[in-house]
């Protein structure tokens, strides 16, 4: 979990890559 959480902040900076991220991880971007 603290892998994912860390990548996708990263991603924080680009919408469509942030979007697309959580996407193929499986996670809500509205959670």
């Amino acid at each position: 979990m603290d892998v994912n959480c860390t990548v996708i902040t990263g991603y924080h900076g680009t919408s469509s890559n942030y979007t697309e991220s959580i996407e193929k991880h499986g996670l809500d971007p509205d959670k």
